[in-house]
């Protein structure tokens, strides 16, 4: 029996194929739509690997404003935040930007290379 592909090497197959041979051959708002699923792709690709870290951290910086309180979310997080509550809790400022700096290397690695120096 042969191997199958994993699901990264599928989406990377499939990410090469778009941007070697259809997109070159695309113009207009055909182009403009396949340059869209391919960054897509290039998201899905970068989370599969990523192992879940995004995630990971967004537990933890729940975990560290409430701790045991599971029915939080990040929108009570954000409304603590504004009104005060969670000032002088640096290790959660400390998540926050660290979430930031992997979905935004998630998203777009480029921007997030500027911000790596």
């Amino acid at each position: 029996m042969k191997a199958q592909p994993a699901e990264q090497d599928l989406l990377a197959i499939a990410l090469e194929t778009l941007e070697t041979k259809l997109i070159p051959s695309l113009s207009g708002t055909d182009r403009y739509n396949a340059l869209m699923i391919a960054n897509a792709l290039g998201i899905v690709g970068r989370e599969i690997s990523d192992g879940g870290d995004a995630e990971l951290l967004s537990g933890r910086i729940l975990g560290a404003a409430y701790g045991e309180n599971r029915g939080r979310d990040f929108s009570d997080l954000a409304e603590d935040i504004r009104a005060g509550q969670l000032d002088g809790r640096e290790d959660i400022a400390d998540l926050i930007l660290s979430l930031a700096r992997t979905r935004c290397q998630l998203s777009n690695p480029k921007a997030a290379a500027a911000y790596t120096s």
